[in-house]
């Protein structure tokens, strides 16, 4: 069972669970106005009457504060456990990356990006961002790249990729790892699926 399949299952037995106690709370309520109201005598119909109807309305409020209560609980445990799903998704993409940036992959890919950033700038001089491991792979990247205009400085970002800026229109590429990181992280839930609509 996957993850997402685990937090369903988890989100329905809340579900399940808070809609049970509704309708048992609400039997309750009916099976108590009932009883009151059959065992009220003729003579004092219109005060059992009022009386009944307070009490109703005092118990149906008590019992939908203890309804939102438990909906307000399992909501924050919900939201607990996407937290914890996140960290633990995050962790492994992290994981992931430390090894993908070991790759020839990875050197690939950043000579397809860099030939990308430098077509965007129209082939002007470019200034090409690594990140300060990949500081021992500037000559494998000037040797695959060897027609281009660059210079290569170190960027401030850590978990790989590159970043590209013009300096002639003060324009900038972005494709670091760490602002791909930092967007996904922002869009866990979306992503997943687990907006929450109680």
């Amino acid at each position: 069972m996957n993850e997402n399949e685990k937090l369903q299952h988890f989100t329905e037995a809340i579900e399940s669970d808070a809609r049970g106690e509704s309708e048992r709370i609400l039997e309750k309520i009916q099976h108590e106005m009932n009883g009151a109201m059959a065992a009220a005598e003729d003579d004092i119909l219109n005060e059992s009457f009022r009386f009944i109807k307070n009490e109703v309305a005092r118990v149906r409020t008590n019992s939908w504060r203890r309804i939102s209560r438990r909906m307000m609980d399992n909501k924050n445990a919900l939201n607990a456990r996407r937290e914890q799903m996140s960290e633990i998704v995050m962790a492994r993409v992290m994981e992931r990356l430390a090894e993908y940036v070991k790759t020839d992959m990875y050197f690939k890919g950043l000579v397809k990006s860099a030939r990308a950033i430098l077509n965007e700038f129209d082939h002007a001089d470019t200034v090409l961002h690594l990140r300060g491991d990949d500081a021992v792979l500037e000559q494998k990247l000037r040797e695959a790249l060897k027609n281009e205009r660059f210079t290569v400085e170190t960027g401030d970002f850590e978990l790989g990729g590159i970043m590209g800026t013009c300096p002639a229109t003060h324009m900038q590429i972005d494709e670091s790892f760490d602002t791909k990181f930092g967007e996904l992280r922002g869009h866990f839930a979306e992503l997943f699926g687990l907006q929450l609509s109680l």
